[in-house]
């Protein structure tokens, strides 16, 4: 999965899917317009979005999350 972070809107929704996950999820960081979307805890991309890879990219509103072409998921 790639994630672009100059497409990134900040909606919430992969912040508020992986809230629930048993791994780190996505989250917040900054403040105001300084504010990104990340893996939570210094984790990376894969394991911020664990399992839920394919419906975060699935949802995403401007496709910020997309898949690399290489695989169908991760």
């Amino acid at each position: 999965v790639l994630f672009e972070t100059g497409k990134c809107i900040r909606c919430g929704i992969c912040v508020a899917l992986t809230a629930a996950s048993e791994g780190p999820g996505m989250t917040f960081t900054g403040r105001g317009l300084a504010s990104r979307v990340g893996p939570a805890l210094g984790a990376t991309l894969a394991e911020g979005l664990g399992g839920l890879a394919e419906t975060c990219v699935r949802v995403c509103p401007t496709a910020a999350l997309a898949f690399d072409g290489t695989e169908e998921s991760e």
